[in-house]
């Protein structure tokens, strides 16, 4: 018997650029009020304003931006901008 495996596409805009947060790049907002938007799991784009207190990493899960509010995966960033 063959099982198939589900598979979700995510369909963008031709000519659109999708590139990762890394660590070294979120370093620089840790302790600043700034705009991040983020992707969730169902590929939906949200923003919030955040103030960054701490960059960490989550074994099995992989970089988090803690927030005063929210904590977001590195890796569904798409952008992040300084409020203040």
């Amino acid at each position: 018997m063959c099982y198939g495996s589900l598979v979700h596409f995510v369909t963008l805009p031709i000519g659109s650029v999708v590139s990762k947060m890394t660590i070294v790049d979120a370093r620089q907002y840790v302790g600043k009020n700034c705009a991040v938007t983020y992707r969730d799991r169902l590929g939906v784009e949200h923003n919030k304003d955040l103030h960054i207190e701490n960059l960490t990493f989550v074994p099995l899960y992989g970089a988090y931006l803690v927030g005063d509010a929210e904590d977001v995966c590195l890796d569904k960033v798409t952008a992040i901008s300084l409020l203040d």
